[in-house]
């Protein structure tokens, strides 16, 4: 682990002085901590907000967290990171992770190598591809065309070295799948029927392969619109009766 690096804590909200769920968000590629704001302030305003309380930290390269070329920007580094900026926060009972797009893929990475921490896992849009996705001619030129719609959408991104290398260390990695089909932890997947993507194709595999995991659908695409507020909340609803 890494006991240096640390990300900024970028909001924290807690409705009560001892919430009964903590749950800790983690964002995607080429954005920050919060890309979550519209979800976070849905939920500050729910019913369920007096009894819980919401992280979301900007990983490493994003936001007003370490961002140098002195960092590889790799699962060791966010990873490290991430462990110790939770574990300043004193968590007293296991948590729950929410991550999107690529902040699904660290979220996996972090419930499996921290079981007894992490209570259940929300993944919003995550990007599952299997091997045979990764090597298909058609899915590489697909992948350029979302760096070229990326690097439009977020000038910065173009020259950054955090996301060359979170694009290609991170979300392209051959292993990640397994992830997803191996979690030890009750998931929910909630994934946009219009997300050009994440290859939803392949989700289907991932919840026959593990019945802890459970997907819902919604009718919107990749980003945290709205459509993906309500099937959040019923999760930490139902974590809570």
């Amino acid at each position: 682990m890494n006991k240096k690096l640390e990300l900024h804590k970028a909001y924290d909200f807690s409705g009560s002085e001892q919430p009964e769920l903590t749950l800790v968000f983690v964002h995607g590629i080429a954005t920050d901590a919060m890309s979550f704001w519209e979800m976070l302030q849905f939920l500050e305003k729910s019913a369920v907000a007096p009894k819980i309380r919401m992280v979301a930290f900007d990983l490493l390269g994003a936001g007003k967290s370490p961002a140098t070329d002195d960092l590889e920007y790799d699962f060791s580094e966010q990873l490290g990171a991430l462990e110790n900026s939770i574990k300043k926060l004193g968590i007293k009972q296991p948590f729950v992770m929410v991550g999107h797009s690529m902040g699904t893929i660290i979220t996996t990475r972090y419930a499996k190598k921290h079981p007894e921490e992490v209570k259940e896992m929300i993944l919003l849009s995550p990007p599952i591809y299997y091997p045979e996705t990764l090597n298909d001619p058609l899915f590489t030129l697909a992948v350029e065309k979302i760096k070229q719609v990326m690097q439009e959408k977020h000038p910065k991104v173009k020259d950054s070295k955090a996301f060359e290398n979170e694009m290609n260390l991170i979300v392209l990695d051959p292993e990640n799948y397994s992830f997803f089909e191996k979690a030890e932890q009750p998931t929910t997947i909630i994934y946009g029927a219009e997300d050009q993507i994440i290859a939803s194709f392949n989700i289907p595999q991932v919840l026959k392969n593990n019945k802890l995991v459970k997907a819902v659908k919604t009718d919107g695409g990749h980003s945290l619109t709205e459509d993906k507020f309500e099937p959040v909340l019923k999760v930490i609803e139902r974590l809570l009766k």
